[in-house]
């Protein structure tokens, strides 16, 4: 079963006299590998008569830049996008929509590297289906 859930974000700023403004930079835009599948997303400005520049920060997300030519009295910044925030399993691997693998993540399935304590703490346990430690300690 499919949700879609519709996000509007409106930001005005109003100034009693024209002002010059430099680079404006927004981050406001979902990033591509986000599990989320994004349906739409629209970017509004006003006023018009802006440069756009679409980059990409050191993290990963994408950032409009914005220069204006002209002195300004207001900025109105909107963004609309619609996402699909159907449910899924996140220890489920699902490599693209299209594709999907219900198997664990491997990353889940195999105990991780550790030192010799922690090993000796997880002998007491007894491994679980998917690769989890289930059961209790045993007294020892």
């Amino acid at each position: 079963m499919s949700s879609h859930v519709t996000l509007l974000h409106r930001t005005c700023y109003r100034y009693d006299r024209p002002v010059a403004m430099g680079p404006q930079t927004i981050r406001l835009r979902p990033m591509e590998t986000s599990r989320t599948p994004i349906e739409s997303y629209a970017l509004h400005i006003r006023p018009e008569g802006f440069n756009l520049r679409w980059e990409r920060d050191a993290c990963g997300n994408d950032v409009a830049c914005i220069g204006f030519f002209d002195r300004l009295t207001h900025f109105d910044i909107e963004v609309s996008l619609i996402a699909d925030m159907t449910f899924y399993d996140p220890l489920l691997q699902t490599r693209s929509r299209e594709d999907q693998d219900d198997s664990p993540l491997d990353v889940y399935s195999i105990p991780p590297d550790c030192g010799p304590e922690v090993r000796d703490f997880l002998s007491h346990y007894s491994v679980g289906v998917g690769g989890g430690y289930a059961g209790g300690y045993d007294g020892d």
